[in-house]
């Protein structure tokens, strides 16, 4: 092996050389073969691109060099330039298997998706690359739109090649509570056929906890983890399961076995979250720590650790990790809602606001509502609280709470006619909420007057 190795960092060697120009030497088909994917396989294009022309100047008209030719142009982004050479490669080998699959990659990256369907459809008929046709097929489907259909040429791709783990992560997104039982029995039958993989029960749990299962999830990670004790991974997914299930001690202990075997940022993230659910709220933050130092770009472990240091008063400290969360990433509301809330306790009002606005770009539900409102509130605008949950009517239409909260404010704003329209909406919608509704509103000379009303609502 080690000799085999020697005689290619030669050949790679010379051939560098005469690519330079330096050097003048004949290789036959194979070694440029070689050259080009050792180019390809390392993401040298150019390189790639002037060894694949020197095999065609040498090797004219052969169709493996010329489909080499339109997959180094594909992955440069060359398109127009890869289908004239691919459509030539077709022209002279129109039933090729890898010149079929080159083809369709093309038609894929220009958005001719119809077009992917029908050259693996008929590639289908006189072709061994099945798996790369189905998969091609399934992601053309995604781009148009036709999940299902998706769905199906993934698990056609993955029957052929059930190691095929990028496969498996795409089935794993299109996999819903509505169409999971066509395809539970699928991943059964893999650990009927090999009870004694942990790569299919690991992948049967993944399914069982997909459509909230958790704990025959949790079981068949549990398999996986007898057949592999070393397999961090199971233990990891079993304490997910164990979090679904509120079981939170028991999920720490569970991801504590993971980090035995694996020292990895997503475990020390998920064991935090687990000692946070427990309000360990110190333990927590030592373990979302050690999650960032791993993965200094780890958002979410930013963000645990700013609201541990919140619930633990530290607000200060808390603002600092929850601006660096969302820097990291400023997609997501519920980091921007964390901010919102600490800055509000510090008292940057316009910091908090500004806050809240980001959040509500990303997320919209009924506690940020409301603590939104609330800043208004204690800030003495009425007008903002009553236009602001108004507008979120649009999103939370027949909200409760939402009519509740927005009730109290219309008659603290002497507004009673309006007033009571929503509180009459209000006990429609949920009429137990109205203690609530009772303690948020201050002792005032209408007091009896909305007793009585609420009385005549029951």
């Amino acid at each position: 092996m080690w000799e085999e190795s020697e005689k290619n960092e030669e050949l790679l060697a010379r051939f560098e050389q005469m690519l330079d120009g330096n050097y003048e030497a004949f290789f036959d088909a194979e070694h440029y073969e070689y050259a080009v994917h050792h180019y390809l396989d390392n993401k040298a294009y150019p390189k790639a691109l002037k060894a694949v022309d020197k095999a065609l100047q040498l090797f004219p008209f052969t169709v493996n060099f010329m489909t080499e030719k339109a997959k180094v142009l594909t992955f440069m982004g060359k398109l127009t330039e890869a289908s004239l050479f691919i459509e030539q490669a077709q022209e002279l080998a129109p039933f090729d298997a890898e010149v079929l699959v080159v083809k369709a990659e093309i038609l894929l990256r220009t958005g001719k998706f119809e077009q992917v369907l029908e050259c693996c459809q008929n590639a289908l008929h006189f072709t061994n690359e099945q798996e790369n046709m189905y998969k091609l097929m399934a992601f053309a489907c995604q781009q148009l739109g036709k999940d299902q259909e998706a769905l199906q040429f993934f698990m056609q791709t993955f029957r052929l090649n059930p190691d095929n783990e990028d496969v498996f992560d795409e089935i794993y997104k299109l996999i819903t509570p509505e169409n999971a039982p066509n395809y539970v029995d699928f991943f059964v039958q893999l650990t009927d056929k090999d009870p004694y993989s942990a790569h299919f029960w690991e992948k049967l749990g993944l399914v069982f906890n997909k459509i909230d299962r958790y704990e025959e999830a949790y079981q068949a990670f549990e398999y996986a983890s007898l057949i592999d004790e070393r397999f961090a991974r199971a233990y990891f997914y079993m304490g997910n399961a164990l979090m679904n299930l509120k079981e939170y001690a028991k999920a720490a202990d569970t991801y504590r076995q993971a980090l035995l075997y694996e020292n990895h940022a997503d475990f020390y993230c998920h064991l935090a979250a687990a000692l946070e659910k427990l309000k360990q709220y110190e333990k927590a933050i030592q373990y979302y720590q050690k999650a960032f130092s791993l993965d200094n770009n780890y958002a979410e472990a930013c963000y645990g650790i700013g609201v541990c240091l919140d619930k633990c008063s530290r607000w200060y400290e808390a603002i600092h990790y929850l601006k660096k969360a969302v820097q990291l990433n400023d997609k997501s509301g519920y980091f921007w809602y964390a901010l919102a809330t600490v800055e509000y306790k510090m008292g940057n009002i316009l910091s908090c606001l500004n806050a809240y606005e980001q959040a509500n770009r990303f997320i919209s539900n009924t506690d940020l509502w409301l603590d939104w409102s609330y800043v208004f509130y204690e800030q003495g605008s009425l007008e903002e609280a009553v236009s602001l949950l108004k507008e979120a009517l649009n999103d939370l239409p027949e909200n409760p709470d939402i009519y509740y909260r927005l009730s109290a404010y219309l008659f603290l704003k002497g507004k009673y006619k309006d007033g009571f329209a929503f509180l009459d909406k209000a006990l429609g919608a949920d009429f137990e909420k109205h203690t609530d509704f009772l303690n948020f509103l201050p002792q005032n000379d209408i007091r009896e007057a909305l007793l009585k009303f609420i009385e005549k609502s029951k």
